[in-house]
């Protein structure tokens, strides 16, 4: 007996499609064959200014139509932040407005007394995340891109897209990795951390500008602190004081050295987007097999998502045909799951998903 399951992907060896695309038209730099590395740009495009508007004459307490008497720039002027925009001596000395902000004059208005500054176009560059094959072109926003890759997913996470070489301080997947253990040199790395993330190791690990940071869980208590520092967390299990799962932890370290592409990006309503680590192989695209569906059978991986052993990982040894009691009074589809250390749970199926 199968049953479909949702699940996180842990693959040592899968075939990985990413689509990598511009929030603006843009332009596109490679063509389909074209071998990319992560820090490669494939596109980029030029997104407007903000308009900023400076309340001159109210800040000077002159009439709007007397602003051109004080000001010292007019339209077409670039200007740079901190620049003296308009002066005025008064019974209260030397007023003067600067510019809060780098760009061009676009007006100054001598009926409402306002300065408007149009700031500089920002370049937004597009990068590959991973090393791979531009497999399809996306016209002027970017490419899909395929790589052989390890992969680990996870089930919660902060912060962007990073890339660094893949580094375990943790020895064990339980560990709660102390701040001591984040050296300087792991400036710019994808570090693996253990099980429960300390607040103060994560806090070191920002000092020491660490790319990224995975870990089996986290305290929700910990959750403002560590999500404040701007760094990339990916937490393979959850909240709580859960272990990483073996199996992900032994792929992060089968791959000690490579380099890594790390997002904390985490979206749980439709279109899921789970957190994720993908280290490209460099093999052969016709090498691995995508992923299959994860399909809830006997000798499948699963993870419990729900109840006291939420965050436990253990296997499918059998699945009943005909629903079961559990303790809730309820009759429900169960699975026979043997956890870890070798004790076998009933577990509705609802509350499992493979990994």
């Amino acid at each position: 007996m199968t049953q479909s399951t949702s699940g996180l992907l842990l693959s040592g060896k899968a075939l990985v499609s990413k689509r990598r695309v511009l929030p603006v038209a843009g332009e596109v730099r490679v063509k389909a064959g074209d071998r990319v590395t992560a820090r490669e740009v494939i596109a980029r495009a030029f997104s407007a200014g903000d308009r900023v508007t400076v309340p001159a004459a109210a800040l000077l307490g002159v009439e709007p139509a007397r602003l051109k008497h004080v000001v010292s720039v007019k339209p077409g002027d670039e200007v740079r932040e901190g620049q003296i925009l308009a002066r005025r001596t008064g019974l209260l000395g030397k007023q003067e407005i600067r510019s809060p902000a780098s760009g061009a004059i676009e007006k100054v208005s001598a009926s409402t007394g306002l300065i408007f500054i149009r700031c500089r176009d920002r370049e937004l560059s597009l990068h590959a995340y991973v090393d791979g094959t531009v497999v399809k072109v996306i016209e002027h926003l970017g490419a899909e891109i395929r790589c052989a890759a390890a992969m680990v997913q996870g089930v919660w996470g902060t912060g962007g897209e990073v890339v660094g070489p893949m580094v375990i301080a943790a020895d064990r997947p339980d560990e709660a990795l102390g701040p001591d253990r984040v050296l300087a040199i792991h400036r710019g790395s994808v570090l693996v951390a253990g099980g429960r993330l300390l607040p103060q190791t994560a806090i070191r690990a920002a000092e020491a500008e660490v790319s990224a940071l995975i870990s089996g869980s986290m305290r929700a208590a910990d959750f403002e602190a560590i999500e404040t520092l701007g760094l990339t967390v990916i937490l393979t299990e959850g909240f709580g004081d859960l272990p990483m799962c073996r199996k992900g932890f032994d792929i992060l370290v089968a791959n000690a050295g490579r380099q890594a592409g790390a997002s904390g990006i985490t979206k749980v309503r439709a279109g899921a987007i789970r957190p994720e680590v993908i280290i490209p192989l460099g093999q052969s695209l016709s090498d691995p097999l995508p992923p299959s569906p994860a399909r809830l059978d006997i000798g499948v991986l699963v993870r419990i998502v729900s109840g006291r052993r939420l965050g436990e990982c253990g296997t499918v040894v059998d699945l009943p045909m005909e629903p079961r009691p559990i303790a809730t009074g309820a009759i429900v589809p169960v699975a026979v799951v043997e956890m870890e250390n070798g004790e076998k749970v009933l577990v509705p199926t609802s509350n499992v998903e493979g990994i």
